[in-house]
Order: C-alpha cells, then structure tokens, then sequence
C-alpha cells in the first residue's frame, strides 16, 4: 500500500469546506481594527494574547484545512469552538461599546464556520 500525500483538488474539495475558509480568513481581516478601537486597551492582556495566538494558529491551520486534512479540521474546529467560547464572558462587562461590536462579529462569523466544518459533506472530504 502506498502512503502517498493526497492535496484536494479545486473539484473534489467540498463547497462547505471553501465557504469555512473564505468565511474564517474575512472573519480574521474584520476583526484587526476591533485591536484599534477605543476602549480595548481596558480588555485584560491575557485575553487579547490569547485572541492573538489563537488568530496566528487558526491561519496556520487553515492551510492544511484547505488541503483536506482531518487533523486539521479537528484542531481548527477546536481552536474556533475554544476562541468562541472565551469571548463570551466579555459580553456580561464589556469594557466598551467597540469590545462588544467585536465579540458579536467574532460570533457571527464563528457560528456557521463550525456548522460548516462539521457537515457531513465535509467530513468525506478529510483524509
């Protein structure tokens, strides 16, 4: 048997798995000036090192992502679903009306990446 590396090809990778990422990289480019915006100096640096990390590793991911890895849909599911999950407690004592703009825009952007990655069509696809 041969262990050849296999790399999707533009027709056999799934939709979903296109939409996840073209969703995840607009995501990330929208949230930058959020870093910028009055108010998310009062953020705790613990959670803006983490939201930090967490972007550099989800694009890291991502890459193999696109190439149809299965270990990389799972960490980028659990690095997302992780990265989702922290930023809700900023919503009970938000800092600023900025912070909670970027919380909400994280979520919304983070809700169908997951559903996407977890359908059925795009589990098929990793290997």
């Amino acid at each position: 048997m041969s262990t050849q590396a296999h790399a999707l090809t533009r027709t056999d990778r799934p939709t979903s798995v296109r939409w996840a990422v073209i969703i995840t990289i607009v995501g990330l480019i929208a949230g930058i000036p959020f870093y910028f915006a009055p108010g998310f100096d009062d953020v705790p640096i613990g959670a803006t090192v983490f939201s930090i990390v967490a972007t550099i590793v989800t694009l890291v991911v991502l890459r193999s992502l696109w190439d149809g890895r299965r270990w990389a849909a799972i960490a980028f599911f659990a690095i997302t679903l992780l990265n989702a999950l922290s930023s809700v407690p900023g919503l009970f004592d938000p800092p600023s009306g900025w912070v909670t703009a970027a919380i909400v825009v994280g979520l919304v952007f983070t809700a169908p990446v997951l559903v996407l990655i977890a359908l059925p069509e795009s589990r098929r696809s990793y290997h």
